[in-house]
């Protein structure tokens, strides 16, 4: 594990966090065209580097992040998750109080589409049971983000319904409630792009496995961590459904007490795309070809929200 420190000094201005919040509505057609380079999700910011705060810059080894890709290990009957179940598998416990039993959650798809009939799955599915729209009703009415916070692990032929699409530069936004206490962070993820190969003389989409450098800040009042882990493998391009549940567990981040957590960011860096080795991965640069990272979920699974 390597730790470098940025010392800038001063505090995070949360009056500049609330300012990128995502607005509350948006149109039912937003980030779903037939032009994959319209369809991003641009809110790039860099609040470490604008308000002075001091910031720590942690790159974490393979033993110390878990990530699974679903459809490399779908035979295994890993169901994307296995390494992490493996590693964690209290993360995957619920006490239900009814029965007075401690139960395992399944990662199982449920075809639910948002938050609407999520009720039944409660208990049983690990997605709508410890999701962020779960723990916290705030995090239900969160714009276009909200869609990260519903337990809707994968694509299930909802498209843009269900994934936030980014490039390098990723998004950094304000939660609507400010952790009180936490262990982990999760997201699911998968590769996009408009690029494709010729088949039997027709033009077909190229299902691959690419890697990035996965990069997520986490913000506190006075405090910033970037944590990045090295090259994250995971599908592009092939099985919508098939994703990389990707991660760590806060105790691997020194120094970091996850009390007053109250916004993360995601990007990513140094694409690996064996098909297409000069696409691009920045949406504000004229291409033929475009690179996405497909966001289905984020999660702080058993964390606790309050004001």
């Amino acid at each position: 594990m390597k730790k470098n420190k940025l010392l800038f000094g001063a505090v995070l201005s949360l009056t500049m966090l609330a300012s990128c919040k995502t607005s509350n509505t948006y149109a039912n057609n937003a980030y779903n065209t037939s032009l994959f380079e319209t369809n991003y999700f641009l809110n790039c910011h860099d609040y470490a580097k604008e308000t002075g705060i001091a910031k720590e810059n942690v790159t974490l080894s393979s033993d110390d992040y878990f990530g699974q890709d679903e459809y490399q290990n779908e035979h295994t009957g890993g169901g994307g998750f296995s390494i992490v179940k493996e590693r964690y598998p209290e993360m995957f416990q619920y006490y239900d109080a009814s029965a007075k039993k401690t139960v395992t959650l399944t990662t199982d798809i449920d075809w639910v589409i948002g938050f609407e009939g999520t009720e039944q799955y409660l208990g049983t599915s690990f997605g709508r049971t410890k999701c962020l729209g779960t723990a916290d009703s705030s995090f239900k009415n969160d714009g276009v983000l909200s869609k990260l916070y519903n337990g809707q692990l994968r694509c299930w032929n909802y498209y843009a319904q269900a994934r936030v699409q980014i490039d390098e530069n990723g998004f950094e936004t304000k939660m609507p409630k400010t952790m009180q206490s936490g262990k982990y962070f999760l997201a699911c993820i998968r590769g996009g792009s408009n690029a494709t190969k010729i088949v039997d003389g027709r033009e077909v989409s190229d299902g691959r496995f690419c890697t990035v450098d996965l990069i997520v800040t986490l913000y506190k009042q006075n405090a910033a961590y970037e944590v990045t882990m090295p090259a994250v493998s995971f599908v592009t391009d092939n099985h919508g459904s098939s994703i990389s549940a990707v991660g760590f567990a806060f105790d691997k981040i020194p120094g970091l007490d996850p009390k007053g957590i109250t916004g993360y960011g995601v990007r990513f860096a140094n694409l690996i795309d064996p098909s297409n080795p000069t696409i691009e991965t920045d949406a504000t640069k004229k291409s033929d070809k475009y690179f996405g990272l497909m966001l289905y979920e984020v999660m702080f699974p058993d964390a606790t929200w309050g004001d």
